[in-house]
């Protein structure tokens, strides 16, 4: 591939990191909102990032169907070598820039997860105690025996 690529190239790279360390911040402020339970803020980010991811998915299309204009795969080895013919290190290192910063989001995105559904878990075992809802539980006896058993535990009755 010809060097005149180079500059688009390095151009998306560039703006692909500077959209990552904006998604990046995003999370942090999500764990935030996540901890603080605040939903308003948490349902805002989500308008924020949702553009952001469309962003990068957009340029990772366009690296994929780059590479399969030249008849390769559509992989990371693939454009590590054609970044590789460029012979340029800034393109290089913008490029690991990126790569680190998006297996950062991607590490604070799973806690994020992590922890919504936990509240999520929290907030239904909740409504359950509220509303009296009967539920099996499995214990064991005397003897080592497991057998089910039903429980409820309302909390409060209209």
């Amino acid at each position: 591939m010809n060097a005149k690529y180079l500059s688009t190239i390095h151009t998306m790279i560039e703006q692909d990191l500077a959209t990552s360390r904006q998604l990046l911040a995003l999370l942090e402020r999500e764990t935030d909102s996540t901890q603080e339970r605040d939903f308003a803020a948490m349902s805002e980010l989500l308008k924020e990032k949702t553009p952001l991811i469309d962003n990068l998915k957009k340029n990772a299309k366009i690296r994929s169907q780059l590479l399969l204009s030249t008849n390769k795969a559509a992989n990371e080895e693939n454009w590590s070598l054609l970044l590789d013919s460029f012979n340029d290190q800034a393109v290089k290192e913008s490029w690991q820039a990126m790569q680190t910063t998006i297996s950062q989001c991607k590490e604070i995105n799973n806690i994020n997860g992590k922890l919504i559904n936990r509240g999520v878990q929290s907030h239904n075992k909740l409504l359950q105690l509220m509303r009296g809802n009967t539920q099996q539980a499995d214990i064991y006896d005397a003897k080592g025996s497991k057998r089910t058993s039903n429980y409820s535990g309302m909390l409060t009755q209209a």
